[in-house]
C-alpha cells in the first residue's frame, strides 16, 4: 500500500471514532466509499478486504457507542421532565 493511501485510511479511522451520532457516522461510510473507490486499484485484494472489514467493525463500535450515549443523555433528559 502507498503511504498516501495508509494516511488517509488513518486520517478517515480518526473521523469515525470522533463521531457523535449517526448522521457523522453515515458520512464517515461515504468517506470510506470514496476513499476505496480512490485507492482500490492500488490496494491488494487481500488488504482491501482487510480494511473494508476492519472499518466495518470500527463503525459497529462507535454505531454502540453512539446509541449508548444518546440512549444515557435521553435517559438523564426524562428526569428533568416527569411531571
Amino acid at each position: 500500500m502507498k503511504r498516501d493511501s495508509l494516511d488517509q485510511y488513518t486520517w478517515l479511522m480518526k473521523v469515525l471514532d470522533s463521531c457523535e451520532n449517526t448522521a457523522q457516522i453515515e458520512t464517515s461510510e461515504r468517506l470510506f466509499e470514496l476513499y476505496m473507490k480512490k485507492w482500490k486499484k492500488d490496494i491488494s485484494e487481500n488488504n482491501v478486504t482487510l480494511l473494508s472489514n476492519n472499518f466495518e467493525k470500527e463503525k459497529k463500535g462507535q454505531l454502540s457507542k453512539v446509541t449508548r450515549k444518546n440512549k444515557s443523555f435521553f435517559a438523564k433528559m426524562s428526569q428533568f421532565f416527569l411531571f
